[in-house]
């Protein structure tokens, strides 16, 4: 507990005697969203066209639940801390976040004299001081999917729960202007000579591991870094932040873009340090 959350330079399990809770992590480590990308479903055209000129993330809203044990606790302290100015600079399990406070839940008596409560903040500024750093993971875990060529082990990454690689069948097909006349029979369609594919969302489930938190820091950034960034060598500017996501097994190749992410556990002991999440991403094209 003591060193995992430092406000302003404050550990504040050591000062108010506040504490995360077990789950507590989960809503403020999850990726933040892609702000909205402009889309056209030409119903003659496969997929999607999507304006991926320049990717950028969203800001976001979350809650952190917090613990404290009645006696040993400063809890009115605590609220003080967060009140003092409109951003606060936190350093929670060794990165970085500049927060904004936004409301409290009330307390909560769990057990004795422990409680617990929870502190929604806002990020303004995702990827807060971020400086890229090359994925290392160096775990031998690999050999499902690919990310603009870079094999997801190279993340400490594993696809859990791998329903996509089995379930990905065939995109569903387009359906084009349709007329119906109260006066012949059936329909008249006007799909033209060629099946047009619909685009879709999909997600993936992965459990990523590292040797330690620092590196686990490291891949897991990079990995949303790598999914986001504008490729800028790219002819076509609208398709900067467009990844080809390939599966290995079968060379299958998606070209899609992030759109949000979940993380459902996590649990940062050096030595086992590991983190369960989903990344839903949205194919605008699938070479079959």
């Amino acid at each position: 507990m003591t060193g995992e959350f430092h406000i302003n330079g404050i550990d504040i399990f050591d000062t108010y005697g506040v504490f995360v809770t077990k789950e507590g992590f989960n809503d403020l480590l999850s990726y933040p969203a892609l702000k909205k990308v402009d889309t056209n479903d030409w119903p003659e055209e496969d997929g999607l066209e999507a304006d991926l000129t320049l990717p950028v993330l969203e800001g976001r809203d979350f809650v952190i639940s917090f613990g404290f044990v009645g006696s040993e606790a400063d809890f009115n302290g605590f609220c003080a801390l967060l009140e003092k100015e409109v951003y606060a600079d936190a350093v929670i399990l060794g990165r970085s976040y500049r927060l904004r406070l936004l409301s409290y839940s009330g307390i909560t008596q769990v057990n004795g004299n422990l409680h617990s409560f929870s502190v929604r903040f806002a990020d303004d500024y995702p990827l807060y001081g971020y400086e890229y750093m090359v994925p290392m993971s160096g775990l031998g875990i690999g050999g499902q999917y690919e990310l603009d060529g870079v094999d997801f082990g190279a993340y400490g990454i594993r696809v859990v729960d791998d329903h996509i690689s089995e379930d990905l069948g065939r995109p569903d097909i387009k359906e084009a202007l349709k007329r119906n006349i109260d006066t012949i029979g059936g329909r008249i369609y006007d799909g033209g000579a060629q099946v047009k594919r619909k685009g879709r969302d999909m997600t993936l489930s992965c459990y990523m591991k590292a040797a330690s938190l620092p590196y686990l820091w490291r891949n897991y950034d990079a990995f949303l870094h790598d999914w986001v960034r504008a490729d800028m060598s790219r002819a076509d500017i609208t398709q900067r932040g467009l990844r080809a996501l390939t599966v290995s097994a079968s060379g299958r190749q998606m070209q899609c873009y992030y759109r949000s992410s979940q993380v459902k556990d996590f649990v940062p002991a050096d030595g086992e340090a590991w983190i369960l999440f989903s990344v839903t991403f949205t194919i605008v094209a699938d070479k079959l």
